[in-house]
């Protein structure tokens, strides 16, 4: 039998870790027509790996069993069923879910969900790097690898740009309840859903999600998100290098700045 869910909009937030995916999700979780998963996994991305490759690569397109409409069926019917095995009674107006995407799966999202809308959530590379050397989930990495992390995650960014269906929406935006609600307001727009204030409100009731604290941070610095960048004034001086390395690209293509190359001298005092 179809899913219940069949036909209904899906919005798929994704961004790298550590990016405020946590405080998006559950701010449009608590928008009413919205039914959203509730947490994070990478079942979309990993489905849809799965999918894309065996219906493009010859080798195993030309053993496929069944046609393409009853493929893509399938596929989609696997994601909706793992992901909302209790659908509501009534229909929501979107379906919200969060994956880490790859480009190539995500323009294969779309022959899955059509109409689909991509939320790609970008962050400052050295607040993003700098909370995940804290954030238990995964600071056993090394300093390169978060590094390689952030800055792979600029190939989705610059995949939402091209794309009608996609949204893209920078964390510093969300900082301040103005533009935190011209920021939603663009949002639900490109979703097709009405305003919700509820959403915002959500970002500012409960701030902070799955926080992270540097040893040498007082209470203040601790509550500052628009701060966080000034972590990297503790980086060593190969640090600074590695990340200038690996993210400094990407870094000028989003638009942010590397804060020792505004004040090299204060960064050297730290």
């Amino acid at each position: 039998m179809p899913h219940a869910y069949k036909g209904i909009p899906l919005v798929l937030l994704t961004a790298v870790g550590r990016s405020g995916t946590n405080a998006v999700r559950r701010a449009l979780g608590r928008h009413p027509a919205i039914d959203s998963t509730g947490c994070e996994n990478n079942v979309i991305n990993d489905v849809l790996d799965t999918a894309r490759r065996n219906c493009t690569v010859r080798s195993r397109r030309v053993t496929m069993r069944v046609g393409q409409s009853v493929y893509r069926r399938q596929f989609r019917d696997l994601i909706l069923n793992l992901l909302w095995p209790h659908p509501r009674p009534d229909r929501p107006g979107a379906l919200l879910a969060f994956s880490d995407l790859h480009p190539d799966n995500a323009d294969f999202l779309g022959q899955l969900f059509p109409g689909a809308r991509t939320v790609v959530l970008v962050r400052n590379g050295v607040e993003v790097v700098a909370s995940r050397m804290l954030y238990q989930g995964f600071r056993h990495r090394s300093f390169e690898h978060h590094c390689m992390r952030w800055s792979a995650g600029v190939e989705i960014a610059r995949w939402a740009r091209l794309r009608p269906g996609a949204h893209v929406v920078r964390h510093e935006a969300l900082l301040e309840r103005d533009a935190a609600e011209l920021a939603f307001g663009e949002l639900l727009h490109a979703c097709g859903l009405p305003i919700a204030p509820a959403c915002v409100d959500s970002l500012f009731e409960e701030p902070h999600i799955h926080p992270t604290v540097a040893p040498h941070e007082g209470k203040h610095l601790r509550n500052d998100l628009a701060g966080r960048a000034r972590r990297a004034l503790s980086w060593s001086a190969d640090q600074r290098r590695t990340f200038t390395r690996i993210c400094g690209p990407a870094m000028r293509e989003l638009g942010y700045d590397l804060p020792w190359a505004a004040n090299p001298s204060a960064v050297d005092a730290a």
